[in-house]
Order: C-alpha cells, then structure tokens, then sequence
C-alpha cells in the first residue's frame, strides 16, 4: 500500500475532495494547493512523464509506493485540474492531500483533545526570512500558539512548537504544511570484540588499522573535554572537540561516560595488565572528531540549536568520512515504533549529496519491549546509513543474560545469537533492518576521567580505572564504524578506489558478514566480519567441484519513506545447458513493494564452469534527477569441495 507520513492508504478510500475543510475556510489560506496524489494503473513510462510535465505542469515529487505519487505543480500560473489527470488512459485516480495524511498515525492516538504535543511543522519548501513570518503568524492563529514559542529550524523548512491535539487538524489544513511530526526526545542507547569481528585486516604483508581515517563520534562527550590531556587510548590522535549540548559554555567533556566508552571501541588503543593485556577498538590507527551532544541535564541536544545535518556538515568539512551515532527515540509505550521522518530525512538527503560519507546508527535497545511490528524507527530507519544492532560476545559471564559478570567468570556468551535488547525490524515502513549486528554485550572499553563520573558497573567489574564494561547496540555500533574506516583505508591505499561510496562500504560489510542462522528483522545480513569483508574471492580455487555465490546490491536513494528509486539485482546461470535465474530483490514482509536499497542474491552448489551473469537494472526513477543512479556491487566465491 502506499505511504505518506507513516500513514498507510489507498486513493479509493480517502474522503471526497471538500469534506476535509470543514474545520476552517479555505479562503484564509493564503495559497492554492500546489499538491496533487496520482495513483497509475501501472509503473510510468517516460512519454507519461513527459505529459505529467508539460500538459498537466506536474512534477513528480515522491514516489509513495504501488504506482502512487506525490505530484507538484512546477507553473506557478498553473492549477491542479482533476478531471484532466482522471480522463488519462494511465491515470487509475487523482485526489487532493487530504489532511489526515499530513499528521503521523502516533498524533493520532490521543485519548484527549486537550493532550499537547512537542511537534515539528515540516514544510514542503524552505522559506524566506519575509515570507516565514507570514507562514508563522498564519501557524499561529491555526493552532492558537504564540510565535515566540516557535523554533524555526533546517533554513526555515521546520516549525517546532507545543500544540493542542485538537488544532492538528487546522494547521495542517495550510497548503505549505508537509507533515506534523511528533518530536520524540533522544537518548544515548576491546580485544574480544576484535576476535568475533576478525578485525585484523592484512593484505600483502600489509596489516590496515583505520590509519589516515577520521571518525566523527557525536556522542555524550570525551573525557576530559580536552585535545591536550587526553586519556591514553587516544594519545596524538584527538582531532577536533565540538560542544553541541552545552553550546555556550562550550564544555565537551564526558560526564556521562557513554561516549568514550563509544569512542574506545571505535578507535581505542591501550592496554591493561590487569584486564588482559591490549584493548583495542576496530581502528587503532584513526583520528578522532568529537561531537559532545550531552547537555548540563545530559540530554541529548537538550536546547541547542544544532541539526544532525549540521554536525554531518561539520565532519564532512574536517575531512571525516565516518560518523557514527549511538543514540536515538526513547521508546515510548504509548506510541510505540517511530516512523520515517524529517531526522530521517536529512541522513539520507545528506548522503545523496555527499555519497562518500558514511553515516552509522544503532538500531536501539527496545528488543524486550512489545511491538506490532518492529522497534527501529526515526534515525535508525533512514536507507542510505548503516543501522547496527547487536550480537553476544564472547567473553566468559556469569550468566546467559549478561547482566552481570567479571572478567574471570564461568561461561561464554555465543556470538551467533542476537542480544535480546538489540531492536528488531522491520522499520515502520516495513523496511529490512537492522542491516548488520555486530558485538555488543559485555564490551571493555575507554571509562571517562572526567572527575564528576562514577561509572556503574552494571555489564562486569573492571579493576583497571581507565576501562569499564558497557552492553547495548550504542557499543556495537562503533566497533562497525571503526570496521568502515578500515575498509576505506583499505581500498584507498590498494588503490581500489581513491573515494569509496558509502554504498560500497556497506556493501562490503554485508556481503562479508557471516549469517547467524536469524531471521532478518533480528540479525539483518548478519555478523560483521571484517576480514571476511576484504579478502573477497573472485573465483574458485583449481581444485573446488563447487562454490557458493555472494552478490550484494546498494544503492543511495533520494530521501523519503518509500524507495524513490528501485534498483533490480538479478542473477542468471548457465550450465548443463539449463538456465536459472534468481533476484536479490528484497520486498517488505508482507510481499509488496520493493522497500530495500539491499538486494542480495546466494547461490550454492554452483558448479565450476557454469555461466554466471549479473544484471543491475534501473526500475523506477523520478522524472527530475539525472539519468544516472549510484550503486555498488560486490562478489565472492567461497569453495566448496564436496
């Protein structure tokens, strides 16, 4: 079915055109719709397109999903003229943006029309200085608010206020508005994790460790907050230190002791006698942006003005091309599972734009909680970044739960199950996620000095002061980051490529990982294995009957709920005169539209000489973009010998 806003419908059964403005009268408003729903009787060809553009002066804006799309007029002399677009051929139904499908379903759920949201406003444009504060005064009056409680955000294309249940209806009513969305607040969700993960890389005789990579790590803080007297672990390689929570004092240090924890297992390197000898993270070698996002309160962001798209914006400028982030929605039991939205959007619009920047989430700790459908939502839900959830390690624990143990327990954890805190997929879109776990339980790594911080000890007892143990996807989700900056490394200085996509990088990662047996809504494409990841075999050895197959897809997609454009990976083979064909297509769980841009396609027992071609196709694509689409394919042959 298709999707806006998080609302799922059909153009059959939305309410007939003037039915939904009786609240308000549409004389105050002080433009015409410029927004039309179309739904085709089958996927657009290009000579439809081109009368969409020239003879009704529509753009296709946003593909919805099954053959519906958001349209806009691109003649600002022009009308929408529904009888037009119904009397064509191709055209099954045309309809107006009904307001209900502006507000997302959690907004919805309000037992009272009293209940007041924190919502942001989303527009369709972004707007002028003058012509925001129209928009603002009309907002206000809507929603019978105040302007001096808006906050005006991404270059004046976001509003975000307090706002009664009952004014949702009148505000979205505004032909400008896009969507209302429901402001969720954000929380922050070594050696062993090395040895599942295989992260030690060597091609010849050359052994990559992250060196000349930078990770940006937006986290709670660092430390001390200090470039100078750093801890250990970071010696020398403490490139930039951002306050983005305490903006105005402009303090960075760690005084909840998530971040350098976060830090240490993407890019730590120390050592402790009492603990084992080396602790390490995934990239030893690489340098380190902070983004300290911790407020006085330790809120995430807390009342700074900064977007995500901001500190990606930053990092980028700095010369980073990995940003991690351990953080996202609290899980809220009232609304459950947070949709696609403007947070969401903006990862995927800024890795559309910047296609060598790769952008990694945790996939949440919500895995205990119930759901009618999956846990990860908001950031995590994003296409175009990697989404991490978590696996067990296998250090020694008291117990299977892990929730406590020291370093000389009696039983090992199993790397092949997934964590029972780790979120599940699908997204609310019904998207595959996570897409990779990675270890994430019982995880030694860098413990703040910060001197306010006393660290508990939950996960494990650490007799060493500068390390502790911490579990949850936010440790897992480094480790994978540090292995992104070990793959760039990698193919830069081979000379593979001189700037690796972030689509090939996580291509890489899940052709490599290893499947842990799980469904894909618990372990995505399964356990990352570094080595496993670089060391990809072209062809079978001279004495292998027999081989197994990996092809992976990715593409970057332009941002929205729904894949904007659908890339088809086929893979035929040729033998003994019989050819067959399988797609890496990855539907949603229900079986409809193509949801993923991943395709994977295994194929075993596959006989040394036989004739394999791969295809790469190019399904669907809006009619405004250039011709071309960025994608990345990755291969490998593992023999079989039986």
């Amino acid at each position: 079915m298709p999707l806006l806003n998080g609302n799922t419908f059909t153009l059959g059964s939305l309410e007939p055109e003037g039915s939904q403005f009786n609240s308000l009268d549409l004389s105050q408003a002080e433009e015409k719709p410029k927004r039309v729903l179309i739904e085709t009787k089958v996927k657009l060809n290009l000579d439809q397109k081109k009368w969409l553009h020239h003879e009704a002066h529509l753009e296709l804006e946003k593909n919805l999903g099954a053959n519906t799309w958001l349209c806009k007029l691109n003649d600002a002399t022009a009308v929408i003229d529904l009888s037009l677009l119904r009397g064509q051929d191709f055209v099954k139904d045309a309809r107006d943006v009904p307001l209900d499908l502006k507000i997302q379903p959690e907004l919805k759920n309000s037992e009272t029309k009293e209940a007041i949201h924190t919502v942001d406003i989303v527009l369709y444009e972004k707007q002028s200085n003058d012509s925001i504060s129209q928009l603002s005064e009309d907002i206000a009056r809507r929603g019978s608010v105040d302007i001096v409680t808006m906050a005006f955000r991404r270059e004046n294309s976001i509003i975000r206020l307090e706002l009664p249940q009952s004014k949702l209806s009148e505000v979205a009513m505004d032909p400008r508005v896009s969507a209302i969305e429901k402001v969720h607040e954000l929380a922050l969700h070594n050696n062993v994790a090395r040895e599942v993960m295989h992260a030690d890389v060597l091609v010849n005789n050359t052994r990559f460790r992250g060196k000349g990579e930078i990770i940006t790590v937006a986290d709670s803080g660092f430390d001390k907050g200090s470039m100078v007297d750093t801890h250990p672990a970071f010696a020398g390689r403490v490139k930039s230190l951002i306050a983005v929570g305490r903006q105005k004092s402009g303090q960075t240090d760690d005084r909840v002791g998530h971040g350098t924890h976060v830090c240490g297992s993407a890019l730590g390197n120390g050592s402790s006698e009492v603990m084992g000898g080396d602790i390490q993270g995934t990239a030893p070698e690489a340098e380190l942006i902070i983004q300290a996002l911790a407020d006085e309160n330790n809120r995430v962001f807390g009342r700074s003005s900064y977007l995500l798209t901001q500190l990606l914006d930053m990092a980028y400028e700095q010369g980073s091309r990995v940003h991690t982030n351990s953080w996202g929605p609290n899980w809220d039991t009232l609304t459950e599972q947070v949709p696609y939205n403007n947070a969401s959007t903006d990862i995927d619009n800024f890795v559309w734009a910047n296609p060598d920047m790769v952008v990694c989430f945790s996939a949440g700790n919500d895995g205990r909680e119930r759901t009618k459908r999956g846990h990860i939502g908001g950031q995590a839900a994003a296409k175009n970044c990697i989404t991490v959830g978590s696996c067990d390690n296998q250090r020694p624990a008291k117990d299977v739960h892990c929730m406590h143990f020291d370093a000389t327990g009696v039983a090992k954890g199993n790397p092949s199950n997934v964590s029972g805190f780790s979120s599940r997929g699908p997204t609310w879109e019904n998207r595959m996620k996570p897409d990779v776990v990675a270890p994430g339980s019982m995880i030694l790594s860098a413990k703040t000095r910060a001197a306010s911080i006393t660290v508990k000890e939950n996960f494990g007892v650490s007799t060493d002061p500068l390390w502790y143990f911490n579990t949850g996807t936010s440790m897992a989700t480094p480790l994978v980051a540090g292995c992104a900056a070990v793959l760039r490394q990698a193919l830069i200085e081979s000379k593979a490529s001189a700037s690796p996509s972030a689509a090939l990088i996580k291509a890489m990662l899940i052709n490599g990982a290893r499947d842990m047996g799980k469904r894909r809504e618990e372990q995505g494409f399964g356990r990352v294995d570094l080595n496993n990841s670089f060391t990809l075999s072209k062809y079978m050895g001279d004495t292998a009957a027999k081989g197994t197959l990996k092809t992976t897809l990715v593409w970057t997609d332009i941002a929205d709920a729904v894949l904007q454009h659908e890339v088809i990976l086929r893979v035929t083979v040729n033998y003994d005169n019989k050819i067959e064909t399988k797609s890496g297509t990855l539907n949603g769980p229900d079986g409809g539209s193509v949801v993923n841009a991943v395709g994977q396609v295994l194929w075993e027992n596959l006989p040394r000489d036989a004739i394999v071609t791969v295809i790469v196709r190019l399904d669907s694509v809006l009619l405004d973009v250039t011709k071309s689409q960025r994608f990345a394919l990755v291969w490998s042959v593992s023999e079989q010998n039986q």
